[in-house]
């Protein structure tokens, strides 16, 4: 039988479908660096075609509600653990065998405060962020963003959550209103209710002026305000802000804590911040973590009270001959008892 035009057509037709259908289901299901994967008989599941409304409620069973426990933890009041919209029990991201990025991470956060992650580069802030926003998956644990289970409901949790990520995704030949708008239809906004809340948070990040300018000639600053502008649009009931004011002059930055501390009122925010200073004004609840591990939690003022506010210890040299001395006066206060006296010495 001879081939013709209509029998090509439809192999390439085939082809198209064919492969399409192949890419779509091993992305879904072959596992990678990022993303969560979906068990390969997923498509078979009403799961996946209806979605899971149904949030995590035998706390018995799933232990997701136990209060912290520790000295260097504050607990929550039963109220506030009933209303808690982030709750992470026993967290914990290895890669290869060597390498453990969180380990056994447990931490609660409620609404209306903004909560903060503090720690030094390589704490595993931004990957406990990306843990919790389904970016990567996690190797051990449980946690629930709005009652919803991060492993097996992130299209859920999605549908409620703004992201400031670490580092600007922005479109370099968008303007910000076609950056927001984008993100509005993301969010499932209404049409009719698009310009009103674009021209609120366009407002609230000082971007009035440059609503029409592309993100690529925005300053540093200016694409770190769309940034957040991004996560809060649609006011989402999570948000998660990677080092939001990284980059910024501390006028912007201030004025950014006040947009920061305002939106918080009405959705649970979680931050990742480098400065004890940052921390300290702008967050109503504190973990600080190290090489992965929690290292206390609670709010500035419990933890001012519990580790105090440290030493300052001033050397006036006047000699060479005094590093001898000073030396020595650093290891007596080291290996012995420290006295108020001894904060100064020559």
């Amino acid at each position: 039988r001879q081939m013709c035009i209509r029998d090509s057509l439809g192999m390439v037709i085939f082809d198209c479908l064919f492969y399409a259908f192949l890419t779509f289901y091993f992305d879904a299901v072959w596992k990678t660096e990022y993303g969560t994967r979906q068990p390969p008989w997923f498509l078979f599941t009403r799961k996946y075609w209806c979605g899971d409304a149904s949030k995590v409620i035998d706390d018995e069973t799933l232990g997701m509600h136990e209060q912290e426990s520790g000295d260097a933890v504050e607990p929550l009041t039963k109220q506030q653990m009933k209303s808690a919209s982030v709750v992470v029990r026993g967290l914990t991201k290895k890669f290869g065998d060597e390498v453990t990025a969180v380990d056994n991470l447990s931490m609660t956060f409620v609404p209306g405060q903004v909560s903060g992650l503090l720690g030094h580069n390589g704490a595993g802030k931004t990957t406990t962020i990306s843990v919790l926003t389904g970016m990567i998956e996690r190797t051990s644990g449980r946690a629930t963003i709005d009652g919803y289970d991060t492993k097996t409901q992130m299209r859920e949790i999605r549908a409620g959550l703004g992201i400031c990520p670490q580092f600007d995704v922005l479109w370099p030949t968008l303007t910000v209103r076609e950056h927001l708008q984008l993100y509005a239809a993301f969010a499932g906004m209404q049409k009719e209710d698009v310009e009103r809340e674009l021209k609120q948070v366009v407002e609230e990040v000082a971007l009035t002026e440059k609503i029409d300018a592309n993100s690529k000639d925005l300053s540093g600053g200016m694409k770190r305000k769309l940034s957040l502008a991004i996560a809060f649009i649609g006011s989402p009931s999570v948000v998660f802000l990677d080092e939001p004011t990284s980059g910024m002059d501390p006028y912007s930055r201030r004025f950014t804590w006040d947009v920061i501390r305002k939106r918080a009122a009405n959705c649970t925010v979680l931050l990742t911040t480098h400065f004890l200073d940052e921390a300290d004004l702008l967050c109503d609840r504190v973990a600080i973590m190290s090489a992965g591990h929690l290292a206390c939690i609670g709010s500035p003022l419990f933890l001012k009270s519990k580790f105090g506010t440290g030493y300052l210890l001033t050397f006036a040299r006047h000699s060479r001959g005094a590093e001898t001395q000073k030396t020595e006066l650093t290891r007596h206060n080291k290996d012995g008892p420290r006295r108020e006296g001894e904060t100064k010495g020559t």
